[in-house]
C-alpha cells in the first residue's frame, strides 16, 4: 500500500506540475566590490536566483517591479534566494550602492509553445 501511494504521488506530480518547474535551475549572482556578477542573467520561468554577498559591506536588492519581493539587508557571507514565476525583464539595484552603479537585470524567458 505504501509503495502505491508513493508511486501515485510521483505520477501526479509529473502529470500536474507545469513542465517549467520540473527542470527548474538555481543560478548564482555574486555581490562583490559593489557589483553584481553577472549583472545580466537570462533564466527560465520557475528558475531561482541566489545572490551571494561576497563583499565586506551589506547589500539590499530592490526590484523596480514592486510585485517582486525585494531582499532584506544581506550581510557579508549571507544569501538571498528568489524564484521567478513570470516572464519578463526584471531590473534591480542595491539600495545602498546604486549611486555607484550597482545594478542588475534578470531576464525570465517564457515557455515556447
Amino acid at each position: 500500500m505504501r509503495y502505491s501511494i508513493i508511486t501515485l504521488s510521483v505520477f501526479l506530480i509529473l502529470v500536474l506540475a507545469p513542465p517549467e518547474y520540473l527542470c527548474a535551475e538555481e543560478h548564482r549572482v555574486t555581490m562583490k566590490n559593489w557589483e553584481f556578477t553577472p549583472n545580466a542573467l537570462t533564466i527560465n520561468i520557475g528558475d531561482s536566483v541566489i545572490w551571494i554577498n561576497d563583499d565586506d559591506s551589506h547589500h539590499k536588492i530592490i526590484f523596480e517591479d514592486t510585485s517582486l519581493k525585494s531582499s532584506e539587508n544581506i550581510k557579508p557571507e549571507k544569501e538571498y534566494l528568489l524564484t521567478f514565476n513570470k516572464p519578463g525583464e526584471n531590473k534591480y539595484y542595491c539600495k545602498y550602492h546604486h549611486e555607484y552603479g550597482m545594478y542588475g537585470t534578470i531576464i525570465v524567458k517564457g515557455i515556447d509553445k
